[in-house]
């Protein structure tokens, strides 16, 4: 019975090799991203450039049967014997110094082993000096010099035009010097290659770079009107009106959404439009543009710019209707080249990655439904920013955001419920952009994130019940121009091991603390202003980490910056104020370490934490041999009335709950 078994076990083993063999390049996580570091969008990447070495193979499973449709893409070539040996040797210690970092060996050793590389014909030769170019282009990116790097990618396609990996080379040599249309077409060269090695999802090796490049593009430029990335159809979802408020979809419209009783913006567990099929007269359903000036006794006008409120009008020539050849059979009508839809849920479910989908003036909802995106998909409102509001009343997220590639723009997001408006997790290429924005939540906090996820949140406003942000696990948030203000607890909280980079906010008017950084979390604010707020401006607790650069804190209830436990505090050209609270306070176990700032206020320390603090330049003798007196690094000014502790109340005030703990 045994022998049976390991006969099968090994019958199977063999035919998933046969049918399941896979390139390396479709790995994602081969080495670190060559792209700028301090990009929150390179550093938020999670598919990468690729080892400097050709293909290898290995065994995977995918339910899918795109695979098995050509099983030669990137076949290696066997080497003939004594034929490009020591071209070998020279690169295997090139690999070697690459994945120490040592880029300037490695490039060494790959220039010299194409020079030991013979020229010819041969099938083998060629395929390793196109691995050489390739590695030498990798090598070209992660010393950020991407002109070179495209050069030498250039030449490896050249040689190699079959193998995907120059492709990717060339696409992040783009990305990297800016060139967001070249490197798109990089990838688009790449897709091509491997059409048929999709996976289950539809995806192939390069749509995490096509994310990575379309976030770049709108994180880069101010221009909204560039869709780089995001060139495929754009669809439309009208206003529901006054039905928003009840969760009713957009008034229905025969020629924009088909028959009645066959329409997809009912709340559903499929949302997906039906294919397309073929009528009991064999004819095909047909679409047609309107025209833009629509005859009025059909009143297909009339009820498009009712269906807005304001009675604001769809673009009348940018859609598809339906043409109902015979109006008597209207119940085998299916719809074609949809690109009108009576709710976001609608639309998203037939959206495909580089779309884009424009919400119309007016209330929209999510149906009483989270709106999942896993699409590469950029939503944006019409108009001003507050002509377009999503009402949704639920006790789920407004928007739950799982893959990178998914930018948001001019939307009034206005969440009633006791859940977050925007949940966001996921691996480390989840980066959705978040822009202009109005957020707000009524029962919850505003932005939960999770997993690795590394949202981009720019000039958004934020007001929550509980927390503006709160981030979990190891996820990386990253601010720019937000102003948080007015929530029910804190603006920002970070906990477990998460991130939070903060540049040129406002957090403002909150109940309890501007800032909280628990556990092992680390907060990083430059230029920002923290005001207001009932509690410290921030309290850092556990194995915590703060790093104020410049910036402001002051006039918060609560006083400065508090420290517990063994957190620490890094503070560089920061202007703290504590009003009638410490500026500073710190546990046994905190510290500080304080370096050109001004701070105001009454200071409860350590012995250590204060060492952090009477910094001084020391003293000695200038070039002209003058003696010169110690300096203290920082300004300490007192205080302008008498200081304490804060009392218990407001968020000091501890009120035994027993089915909430407070953190």
């Amino acid at each position: 019975m045994v022998a049976v078994k390991a006969e099968a076990m090994e019958t199977l083993t063999t035919r998933i090799k046969e049918l399941e063999v896979v390139s390396d390049d479709d790995e994602e996580n081969d080495v670190p991203s060559t792209s700028d570091q301090n990009n929150f969008l390179a550093n938020a990447a999670d598919y990468n450039s690729g080892e400097p070495e050709e293909p290898t193979y290995r065994v995977a499973w995918d339910s899918s049967q795109s695979r098995l449709k050509n099983k030669t893409l990137h076949q290696k070539t066997i080497p003939p014997s004594s034929l490009g040996t020591k071209a070998e040797e020279l690169k295997e210690q090139g690999n070697a110094a690459y994945k120490t970092g040592d880029d300037t060996t490695a490039l060494h050793f790959y220039q010299q082993a194409l020079q030991h590389c013979p020229s010819n014909n041969n099938n083998y030769l060629m395929h390793l000096q196109a691995t050489l170019h390739s590695n030498i282009s990798a090598v070209y990116l992660r010393l950020n010099r991407p002109s070179d790097a495209m050069s030498a990618a250039k030449q490896a396609h050249t040689l190699r035009p079959d193998w995907t990996r120059p492709l990717h080379r060339m696409a992040e040599a783009c990305l990297l010097s800016g060139n967001y249309i070249k490197a798109v077409q990089a990838c688009q060269k790449g897709e091509i290659l491997c059409r048929d090695y999709r996976n289950s999802e539809g995806h192939t090796e390069f749509t995490p770079v096509l994310d990575r490049i379309a976030l770049r593009a709108a994180a880069s430029n101010g221009d909204t009107t560039n869709f780089v990335g995001f060139t495929g159809r754009q669809l439309e979802v009208r206003s529901a009106g006054d039905e928003a408020w009840l969760g009713r979809p957009a008034p229905h419209i025969l020629e924009l959404d088909g028959p009645l009783d066959e329409d997809t913006a009912l709340p559903s567990d499929d949302l997906s439009l039906p294919t397309a099929t073929k009528n009991k007269d064999n004819s095909s359903c047909t679409t047609k543009a309107l025209p833009s000036s629509t005859p009025t006794g059909n009143g297909l006008s009339n009820s498009i710019a009712t269906s807005n409120t304001n009675g604001i009008s769809a673009r009348a020539d940018s859609l598809a209707t339906f043409h109902h050849k015979n109006s008597n059979d209207v119940r085998n009508r299916q719809r074609l080249n949809r690109t009108s839809f009576r709710c976001i849920q609608e639309a998203i479910s037939a959206a495909n990655d580089g779309d884009r989908i424009l919400l119309l003036k007016g209330v929209h909802n999510g149906m009483g439904q989270s709106v999942n995106i896993n699409k590469r998909v950029l939503i944006q409102g019409q108009g001003d920013l507050g002509e377009t509001v999503i009402d949704q009343r639920a006790n789920c997220p407004t928007f739950r955001i799982t893959r990178g590639g998914v930018v948001i723009r001019n939307l009034d997001i206005d969440h009633t419920g006791f859940r977050e408006s925007l949940l966001i997790e996921g691996k480390s290429s989840v980066t959705p952009l978040i822009e202009n924005c109005i957020l707000k939540c009524s029962g919850d906090d505003v932005v939960n994130t999770a997993g690795t996820a590394a949202p981009f949140f720019r000039r958004c406003v934020i007001t929550a019940k509980k927390c503006g942000i709160r981030a979990f696990e190891k996820s990386h948030t990253t601010l720019e121009s937000c102003i948080i203000e007015k929530c029910g607890e804190q603006a920002l909280k970070a906990m477990e091991s998460s991130a939070i980079d903060a540049t040129l906010c406002t957090l403002r008017d909150c109940e309890e603390d501007g800032v909280v950084v628990m556990d092992t979390a680390t907060v990083s604010l430059l230029a920002c202003t923290i005001q207001k707020n009932k509690g410290p401006g921030v309290d850092c607790s556990g194995e915590g980490k703060l790093e104020v650069r410049g910036g402001e804190v002051s006039k918060n209830d609560g006083g400065g910056i508090f420290l517990w436990d063994a957190s620490v505090a890094s503070l560089d050209g920061a202007r703290v104020d504590g009003g009638k609270c410490p500026v500073i306070l710190t546990d046994e176990n905190g510290r500080v370490n304080a370096t050109s700032c001004v701070l105001k206020g009454m200071v409860h320390a350590s012995d250590d934490a204060w060492q952090g603090i009477l910094r001084v330049d020391k003293g000695g003798r200038d070039h002209g041999g003058k003696v010169v007196e110690n300096i203290l690094k920082n300004k300490l000014v007192d205080p302008d009335g008498p200081t304490d502790l804060p009392d218990e109340e407001g968020p000091f005030r501890f009120i035994p709950n027993k089915y909430t703990r407070k953190q």
